[in-house]
């Protein structure tokens, strides 16, 4: 989810937003970057089998229902919660009606 939902959230913005240049270009450098992060962990043999071949050594720290815990507040919410945030500023991108200059190109 770290490598894809990011650009699937600024791609959502960008068609929301009527197509406003500005989200184009963070839609297309937020994919670019996660075709890069999604690479990556297939060449380290992150598609291999049932889960992140990580999780494997961070199972070792927590036992039975620990575990479970640690799964709901860190897997499955905080870290949505992270991805949502480095993603968010795409929303006040399509919120602007600035027209596009110098410090985006010095941005993108």
């Amino acid at each position: 989810s770290w490598s894809i939902l990011p650009w699937l959230y600024v791609w959502f913005w960008y068609l929301a937003s009527g197509r406003k240049p500005r989200l184009c270009i963070m839609a297309c450098l937020s994919t670019l970057w996660g075709v890069r992060l999604t690479y990556n962990f297939w060449i380290k043999g992150g598609f291999s089998g049932g889960e992140d071949y990580r999780w494997a050594v961070v199972r070792n720290w927590y036992k039975g229902w620990q575990w479970e815990v640690f799964n709901f507040v860190f897997i499955c919410s905080f870290q949505l919660v992270c991805i949502l945030a480095f993603a968010v500023p795409g929303v006040a991108a399509m919120q602007s009606d600035a027209p596009l200059g110098v410090l985006d190109a010095v941005a993108a």
